[in-house]
């Protein structure tokens, strides 16, 4: 847009130089000096600052590197403070994650000193007529001769029981396997202290 402006100024300048001063017949000599006069008239139209920096450039560095556009627009001092907030951020996420982990870690090391697949399969077992009397445990093999669980045989007969029994055990050590234990009363009955396959139990009971 200014370049159109521009060149208008110098048509004009050249219109106007007729009636100033006599053209030389040189279209180069005749357009400096038209120029020069359009400099003359108006200098803020010709004026342009070198040092002048980009919004957009400065927009897609601050957007990669929260910061960096103010340091490309020599603001140091906001630049600085965006830099410093970011990296505070950044380590208060970081600091956080690690103690996510290692309230994760916490949990699964109590979870497999406290809580037994078998012990939640043996309670199954023995109270599944309480349940869901259609239901016969033993079509399931859910424990072997050395009473270790069979999961494929425990999640079908999960599925057999239906009612509050809305999970099947995941696998030992897989993540949701530690979120189902710690969360759904279903598996109350595998930790320690809740007692043994005698022990009655309800959908909602507090252990």
């Amino acid at each position: 847009m200014k370049n159109l402006f521009l060149c208008f100024l110098l048509v004009a300048s050249l219109l106007n130089a007729q009636d100033q001063t006599k053209l030389t017949g040189s279209l180069n000599t005749d357009l400096n000096i038209s120029f020069q006069n359009v400099l003359e008239e108006n200098p803020s139209v010709m004026y342009q600052n070198p040092n002048k920096k980009s919004p957009f450039l400065a927009a897609v560095l601050s957007f990669a590197v929260p910061g960096a556009g103010e340091f490309y627009t020599e603001n140091y001092i906001l630049s600085a403070v965006f830099i410093a907030v970011e990296a505070a951020a950044i380590t208060t996420a970081v600091i956080y994650d690690g103690k996510g982990d290692d309230q994760t870690d916490r949990f699964k090391t109590f979870a497999n000193e406290h809580w037994s697949a078998a012990r939640y399969a043996r309670w199954t077992i023995a109270n599944v007529a309480s349940i869901n009397g259609s239901v016969d445990p033993s079509q399931y093999n859910v424990l072997d001769n050395q009473g270790n669980v069979n999961w494929s045989g425990l999640n079908r007969l999960e599925r057999a029981i239906g009612g509050y029994y809305s999970h099947q055990l995941e696998y030992f050590g897989e993540q949701q396997y530690y979120e189902m234990i710690g969360k759904y009363p279903q598996f109350n009955v595998g930790w320690d202290d809740f007692g043994d396959e005698t022990t009655p139990f309800k959908y909602g009971d507090p252990v």
